[in-house]
């Protein structure tokens, strides 16, 4: 008698306060590096994330972007292994304010 070993991905339900894509991206780790100056009331910081891409299928190459939930922050630039990524913010939908923007990365 043999067993055979099976791998199963746990998909997350649709959160509807979300507008990040955890069914295709799961963030794993976040290292964020900050300053504050208190005169400006301004913070100046760095995230890292460690994502692990899922995809359809559980086919990683499937994920055409990563969708992260933000709200009043002025991102400058973004980096995927170290290379500049395209990358767009949406613009708040007054109607849903709670949402914030969503930062989707290329």
């Amino acid at each position: 008698m043999t067993a055979a070993a099976t791998t199963t991905t746990t998909r997350l339900a649709r959160d509807p306060s979300s507008l990040s894509n955890p069914d295709q991206a799961h963030i794993t780790h976040l290292f964020w590096d900050a300053s504050i100056n208190f005169d400006e009331q301004l913070i100046i910081a760095k995230a890292t994330y460690t994502v692990q891409l899922v995809g359809n299928n559980d086919d990683p190459s499937s994920v055409k972007n990563v969708k992260l939930d933000t709200s009043h922050l002025d991102i400058h630039s973004v980096y995927v292994n170290d290379t500049p990524a395209t990358f767009s913010m949406t613009v708040p939908d007054h109607q849903k304010s709670h949402l914030g923007s969503c930062l989707e990365i290329q």
